[in-house]
């Protein structure tokens, strides 16, 4: 299971620096693409709903931008949890739905941006509950049915450390987003373009996101969050790396492969 977290009103920082108008670049930066350090906090962030029509029915939408834009964000290296998960059905089929990877949260600024996130688009949320649900909604429950960033992984004997999931898309005509792959060799010297198939759990990975947009679906909500490119560094062998509870890895030595050897345990982000 999951845990909840009460989220309180957002309080933006005592001092933002905003941009009048979308430059062409912002120190180095393509217009709307930021670094961890200069993204402005969310709480100055643009939330506007959108009428639309999905399956035949009228809905709603949230757009997100910052000075005309949606985000994106460039973030610290961060350790992959798994490879590229895709939705099936119950016959194994390739169901709809965007696949996605994820990663374990360990950097102390990655982890309060997406905290501040979570909070200003829950104020958003609580705000335009009627608009979003058709009726109006408390925070508590807003907060109970949000899909949080920080996700944090319960089972019977141990809490294990926060991860993100990322939405991925592979090329394609109808596609919103693609995201694009990089695999620095072992010596780092070069870089190669990859596919989805190459993101592996234990990877390394330097990453941008675009976060477009809230999503909801019946009374459960979140945001979005898009793996738009991802640098991957192989630096270990994945099947040589042991996951403890305090979100480090550590390379083990080689163990010769035996016939006897069983899996003893399920993977607690595999469900």
């Amino acid at each position: 299971m999951s845990t909840k977290r009460s989220l309180e009103p957002a309080v933006g920082p005592s001092k933002v620096v905003r941009l009048e108008e979308p430059l062409e670049m912002v120190s180095g930066m393509p217009r709307g693409e930021y670094t961890l350090a200069s993204v402005p906090h969310p709480s100055t962030w643009d939330f506007t709903t959108k009428s639309i029509t999905r399956n035949g029915k009228p809905s709603v939408v949230v757009d997100i931008a910052v000075n005309g834009w949606a985000p994106t964000v460039h973030f610290p290296s961060q350790t992959v949890a798994f490879p590229v998960k895709r939705f099936v059905d119950k016959n194994g089929v390739e169901a709809s739905g965007r696949p996605s990877t994820s990663i374990h949260l360990s950097d102390p600024a990655l982890l309060q941006f997406l905290d501040d996130l979570d909070a200003c688009a829950l104020d958003f949320v609580v705000s335009k509950s009627t608009e979003l649900f058709g009726k109006a909604r408390s925070r508590d429950s807003l907060s109970d049915s949000m899909t949080t960033l920080k996700h944090v992984k319960v089972t019977a004997d141990q809490t294990y450390p926060p991860h993100l999931s990322l939405k991925v898309n592979e090329p394609g005509p109808d596609k919103k987003f693609v995201t694009r792959v990089f695999v620095c060799t072992e010596a780092a010297t070069t870089v190669r373009q990859g596919t989805l198939a190459d993101v592996e759990r234990g990877d390394e990975a330097v990453m941008v996101v675009r976060i477009p947009s809230l999503w909801v679906v019946d009374s459960k909500w979140g945001v979005l969050v898009n793996l738009t490119r991802v640098k991957l560094s192989k630096t270990q062998n994945n099947e040589e790396v042991c996951y403890f509870g305090d979100a480090q890895f550590v390379t083990a030595p080689p163990v010769a492969s035996s016939p006897e050897v069983t899996e003893t345990s399920a993977d607690p982000y595999n469900d």
